[in-house]
């Protein structure tokens, strides 16, 4: 139903997510051209900025990463519930 009435809004938000993740990887790049160091982005805001962004930051990804986790979890537990009633 929805392949009906996207249209080219679809198209739209790719391009425009292509070029942000294009831009986000040359702030990398240059941050590791400046800062001769190798790390993550907890430690190129660290010293780009400071400690407590960095923080917020390194709080902020490690409950994303345990919030997708979770829901990997779940959708694995319903999709065996499902195959065990088929």
């Amino acid at each position: 139903m929805s392949e009906h009435c996207t249209g080219p809004g679809i198209l739209v938000s790719f391009l425009l997510a292509a070029v942000v993740v294009l831009l986000v990887a040359a702030c990398f790049t240059e941050l590791a051209a400046r800062l001769h160091k190798t790390g993550s982005t907890y430690l190129y805001l660290y010293l780009a900025v400071g400690e407590l962004p960095a923080v917020v930051l390194g709080i902020s990804i490690l409950l994303c990463k345990s919030a997708s986790l979770g829901i990997f979890c779940i959708c694995c537990v319903a999709d065996i519930n499902i195959n065990a009633s088929l």
